[in-house]
């Protein structure tokens, strides 16, 4: 006789248990892991016994990978199609971020929005990071959205371009993840924290990746535990490059076919690079992945 289970969603994972949000509509529980079903991550589809374990995890249309702090891949969301990277004026960031975005995106075949926060205390000037980063997604096609959950600035914008998608927002903590998140589901029970005056840095609320619904959008948020970075795990060099057509494609024309594309002569890579061909923060990402042995 088969055992009767219940399909839904893992919403959040805590250890060895996850919270899980049944598909027929019950308040959401915390069911157990089960080290023969696999382990489960935030946005799993899954089926759970009688008993309230896992039973099922359904294969993955999509994972989002992140490092550890070993450098090895961590999948830490499932099933999503956007990746969406959340920076703002304060506190600042590495420019770079916005190209590991793009390769890690590409990587995983997801498409990367840039929500551009706190538009409202925007200084006169931008910030250096900010400008290079607002350039960078314009000569790369990525969506930039500037936005106020202030004010409400760029907002109907924003719902319009993810409307219907299943997301996961990412980016260091201060920038207002959790304030928009709630802004767009209309749950104001989530968390969200101020950034330091002492540090300029942000304080950490979120510190397990969970999901949220906005029902009348049809759109589904993951929101991660806050990050500083968006880092490239131990990889091979050639799936790293995989993930940069604007290198490869003008790599075949380098003087030798083992360049590095750093100090070689005749370099066709570092050429393109020269005559604004390839996008600064795309090459300069790749370099720094080379130099901090990131590739395997």
């Amino acid at each position: 006789m088969a055992t009767q289970t219940t399909r839904g969603c893992v919403i959040a994972t805590y250890g060895k248990e996850s919270l899980f949000q049944a598909d027929n509509g019950e308040a959401p529980y915390l069911i157990s892991a089960n080290r023969k079903a696999g382990k489960a991550v935030c946005g799993d589809l899954v089926e759970v016994d009688c008993e309230r374990r896992i039973a099922r995890i359904d294969v993955r249309d999509s994972e989002y990978i992140r490092p550890d702090f070993r450098h090895r891949p961590k999948v830490i969301a499932a099933n999503i199609d956007t990746l969406i990277w959340l920076t703002s004026h304060s506190p600042p960031n590495d420019e770079l971020i916005a190209a590991r975005a793009l390769i890690v995106a590409r990587l995983q075949n997801l498409s990367l929005v840039i929500i551009q926060s706190k538009t409202d205390s925007m200084p006169s000037e931008a910030p250096a990071h900010l400008s290079s980063t607002q350039s960078f997604a314009k000569n790369c096609d990525i969506p930039w959205f500037p936005i106020s959950t202030l004010n409400g600035e760029g907002l109907s914008l924003l719902l319009q371009s993810i409307q219907g998608k299943n997301a996961l927002i990412v980016g260091q903590s201060g920038v207002g993840k959790s304030t928009l998140v709630a802004k767009l589901t209309g749950d104001q029970q989530i968390k969200t924290q101020s950034v330091s005056d002492a540090t300029g840095h942000g304080r950490h609320t979120t510190t397990t990746a969970q999901q949220y619904i906005a029902k009348p959008h049809q759109l589904t948020l993951i929101d991660a535990p806050g990050m500083r970075d968006i880092g490239l795990w131990q990889m091979p060099e050639q799936t790293l490059l995989a993930a940069l057509p604007e290198i490869t494609n003008v790599a075949q024309n380098c003087r030798f076919h083992n360049c590095r594309h750093d100090q070689e002569p005749d370099c066709a890579v570092k050429a393109a690079l020269e005559n604004g061909e390839i996008p600064e923060l795309l090459y300069r990402a790749y370099q720094d992945a080379v130099a901090k042995e990131l590739l395997s």
